[in-house]
């Protein structure tokens, strides 16, 4: 399911800034965003990019367009809607090979407990979220569209929300690799990294999809070889958020 609004995500920006048609574009990412709220984190970037690709009064359609579609949709699933908040899981990490396996295990620790004073580990997540998606909209602030780094940006996004952000499965790892293939068409040298963060993807959700025995799967020397895992994307997303400060001189004004 998960790779669905993805699909519609990329075909929306597609649509957008390539052929540049705006509401078509949105009625794309309104689709994506039905089938899978996922793509909220894609939100506040697709408005900027569609602000400086198409003006602020087609913005502003695209915005209000969205919210309209959401608001009815909301009022109609308004049942499905309170069974998911009632029954979300508090866990810092839902088996995700990220930022907060370094530190607790993959399942059972709260994000709800405190971090420090008045400030518990959610609430640190989306700091550390909203610090990154800030510095990658700054990136975006002295740049011509270019849609390879367009997508790099989303990539950026996706791969922050997965590190940094609590409650995340494994499977929210999945845009990532979709985008960066993408960027491989224009920027190959990345090739490396994309083939590094595939087999990571590949080794987090078999870790916990184990048909046979119906629990994880246990690798040797955890938990630090899951560490080690998690490490290692983590060094690699800080590699690509660099690159989006390194622009090539086809991106300047």
């Amino acid at each position: 399911l998960d790779s669905i609004p993805i699909f519609l995500l990329l075909l929306s920006l597609y649509v957008g800034i390539v052929k540049e048609k705006p509401f078509i574009s949105v009625l794309f990412f309104v689709a994506g965003f039905l089938i899978k709220q996922s793509l909220i984190i894609f939100i506040p970037l697709y408005f900027i990019v569609s602000l400086k690709r198409h003006g602020l009064y087609k913005s502003i359609i695209q915005l209000l367009f969205f919210f309209s579609v959401c608001v009815v949709s909301a009022v109609l699933m308004a049942y499905t809607l309170q069974v998911l908040f009632i029954t979300s899981s508090t866990d810092i990490t839902g088996y995700a090979f990220n930022f907060w396996s370094l530190f607790f295990p993959l399942q059972g620790a709260s994000d709800l407990q405190p971090f420090i004073t008045g400030i518990n580990f959610q609430q640190t997540g989306y700091t550390i979220f909203s610090i990154t998606y800030i510095v990658v909209l700054l990136s975006f602030r002295k740049k011509k569209i270019v849609f390879d780094h367009l997508l790099l940006m989303f990539m950026v996004v996706a791969f922050s929300a997965f590190m940094f952000l609590t409650r995340l499965h494994e499977r929210h790892f999945l845009a990532v690799i979709p985008l960066l293939g993408f960027v491989l068409v224009t920027q190959a040298k990345q090739v490396k990294v994309y083939v590094v963060l595939s087999v990571f993807h590949i080794l987090n959700l078999v870790y916990v999809w184990n048909p046979i025995t119906n629990k994880t799967m246990t690798f040797l020397f955890e938990p630090w070889s899951y560490r080690i895992l998690a490490f290692t994307a983590l060094v690699f997303f800080f590699y690509l958020f660099r690159n989006l400060f390194i622009g090539n001189e086809e991106y300047k004004k």
